[in-house]
């Protein structure tokens, strides 16, 4: 094997070289180890640097085991997707804020937040979704959650709901403005004529009260309707009593007429409160008894039978 024995005074200087040759080749750039070969060449004149490298046994073995390709300056091997300059491989939560970012900007061009039926902001800051039910901390968010599977899918079952009920609508005859009815105001003419009597069952011994209200100007194909009202409903009588109860008799266009009755329970079996309109006499009759003081105290215990009468 050929040798390179250089001078003594130079022996320290190309020892320097060698290193820095070998640490550049064991870099896998080969375009840089040629430069600094040259560069040393240079510097001694008359000593073949290149040649010292090359037949040197350490610098020989670097040489034949790395890319061919001398002008590769880094290694572009274990660095999949990668372009030079583009700064490496996202990680997993880079990627996550730059897709949450695309989709934000994307909802941005189609939806307006200010327009949004389901956009929600709550009184400590954050955004809700009134069709999902989700809370979000930002906008940004929310407008990710718009376009998200959820959300989608949500909106095709609310647009699947609106169109059954549109379908229900056109069936039973309103459309438009028209499929919400709108109770229209209607002048009162004042309060009916009534009667009440006093009843008794002869087999109970129940109270009852017998209501005859008259009603000649009821509107065509108006039933009058009755409900009981608790003192603690109405607003006429302040402080309210806690030992009477009302009774209300509502038709248009006549004002409704309330009847304060003792607090006491109602028996609502068919036999024992009815009411009856009758239709060519204009007469509207309501029946009311009264539970006796035994079913009253006994009515809520649990294991008796109620009483049929």
């Amino acid at each position: 094997m050929k040798t390179f024995n250089p001078p003594s005074p130079f022996f320290s200087t190309l020892l320097v070289w060698k290193t820095a040759f070998v640490l550049v080749m064991l870099s896998r750039s080969q375009g840089v180890a040629l430069e600094v070969a040259h560069v040393a060449h240079e510097s001694f004149g008359h000593a073949s640097f290149l040649d010292f490298a090359i037949y040197d046994p350490l610098v020989n073995y670097i040489l034949h085991n790395t890319p061919n390709n001398c002008q590769q300056t880094m290694d572009y091997q274990n660095r999949a997707g990668s372009k030079f300059g583009g700064g490496g491989v996202a990680s997993q939560s880079a990627t996550n804020a730059d897709r949450r970012e695309r989709l934000r900007k994307l909802a941005l061009e189609t939806i307006d937040l200010d327009k949004d039926p389901y956009f929600f902001k709550n009184h400590v800051g954050s955004f809700e979704c009134r069709l999902c039910l989700t809370v979000h901390q930002n906008d940004g968010s929310y407008l990710a959650h718009t376009q998200g599977r959820k959300h989608q899918t949500n909106l095709a079952r609310r647009a699947a709901k609106d169109e059954q009920m549109g379908r229900k609508r056109e069936q039973d005859g309103y459309t438009g403005a028209n499929a919400v009815q709108v109770r229209k105001n209607v002048v009162k003419i004042g309060r009916p004529g009534y009667k009440i009597t006093k009843t008794r069952d002869p087999v109970t011994r129940q109270e009852g009260l017998l209501f005859q209200l008259l009603y000649p100007e009821i509107t065509q194909g108006v039933v009058p309707r009755v409900r009981f009202m608790s003192a603690f409903e109405q607003k006429v009588e302040d402080p309210p009593d806690r030992q009477v109860q009302y009774l209300l008799v509502a038709a248009e266009p006549y004002e409704t007429c309330g009847f304060k009755l003792q607090a006491r329970e109602v028996d609502r079996r068919e036999d024992k409160h009815w009411t009856w309109f009758d239709g060519d006499s204009k007469e509207f009759w309501v029946l009311v008894t009264f539970k006796t003081e035994r079913e009253e105290r006994y009515s809520g215990v649990p294991g008796l039978a109620p009483n049929r009468g």
